[in-house]
């Protein structure tokens, strides 16, 4: 998984576009995208979280419905535009794209039998990744605004394929609603809705070409929706203070409400590091109590005899 929040990714390194664009008996061709990395066969982006405008739906050509969601970044005014991994992942992005036109570049003549001037020519066939809203007094992108990427909800073998989980790792959506695909309202619609928080994994196995233009899906692989309850599938949903890394995966995630180890306090005076050894069996104690520095009481095993320093305190 290739996280988008580290800096500067070469494309070049990390996946490969083939030569060849198997073409369909509809006119429609797709060339693959794999990637370079060792053990992986697939191209999967590690999303950054992102807001949800939800989940929707549209009729395909053989009046089935296809569902996607929408993530979108955050505004100038937003406190989070500026964070290092939110600007590192819109650059990724576009570097990306860039990688993309210059691969159609590079084949045009193979790929669709006419030859293309400059790079500029490309957009005019290149469905945007990062999709800016429009101006209102013109059809131009208003780059000012936050730009959006559409994911795909893909079906395979007659079930919604990847994954959905809350922040604690607990998977929302269970065997019986990815089987369910006749549904015109699925499980996952419960969750993607306007204003949710996002971490998505991403998988980039093509770029197809239909109808006299190229584009490069985003297919939904994994993602948590942040506090998200499993018993609560229409409660309310709160921000969460603070984000998981997506890139752990969601089955080795650690619930937040188990107890966590907590760690002995080393003598001041002594600059030696602490390392855990087994208790060893010493003689009955006396317990004193002394006060800690907010006026608690902290209970001080001291051993008869000795020197007086704090062995071990418990609050």
């Amino acid at each position: 998984i290739i996280d988008l929040r580290v800096p500067n990714i070469n494309w070049d390194d990390v996946c490969r576009v083939m030569d060849k664009m198997n073409t369909t008996t509809y006119g429609s061709g797709c060339i693959n995208i794999y990637s370079k990395l060792k053990g992986a066969k697939s191209l999967k982006l590690a999303l950054p979280e992102m807001f949800s405008f939800g989940a929707s739906s549209m009729e395909n050509a053989n009046g089935e419905l296809t569902f996607s969601y929408s993530n979108t970044f955050p505004n100038k005014d937003s406190p989070e535009f500026n964070d290092p991994g939110m600007i590192h992942a819109r650059e990724n992005l576009t570097s990306f794209t860039n990688f993309i036109k210059k691969k159609i570049m590079d084949h045009d003549m193979s790929w669709f039998g006419s030859e293309l001037p400059d790079i500029k020519s490309v957009n005019f066939i290149f469905k945007d990744i990062l999709r800016f809203p429009k101006k209102k007094d013109s059809k131009q992108k208003d780059l000012d605004k936050a730009p959006s990427i559409r994911i795909k909800i893909a079906k395979r073998n007659d079930e919604w394929k990847g994954s959905f989980y809350n922040d604690y790792g607990d998977c929302i959506m269970n065997e019986a609603d990815k089987k369910d695909i006749a549904n015109p309202s699925p499980a996952f619609c419960k969750f993607l809705t306007m204003g949710a928080h996002v971490t998505s994994i991403v998988d980039v196995s093509a770029m197809w070409y239909i109808s006299g233009s190229f584009s490069v899906p985003f297919t939904h692989d994994e993602a948590a929706v942040e506090n998200f309850e499993v018993v609560k599938l229409d409660g309310p949903r709160i921000r969460p203070k603070k984000s998981r890394d997506p890139v752990v995966p969601a089955h080795k995630r650690t619930r937040k409400d188990e107890p966590q180890p907590i760690p002995v306090p080393v003598d001041e005076e002594e600059d030696a590091v602490f390392t855990p050894t087994p208790a060893p069996v010493v003689d009955p104690v006396v317990v004193t109590k002394e006060e800690n520095d907010d006026g608690s009481d902290m209970e001080v095993d001291e051993e008869e005899g000795g020197d007086g320093k704090i062995g071990r305190a418990h609050v």
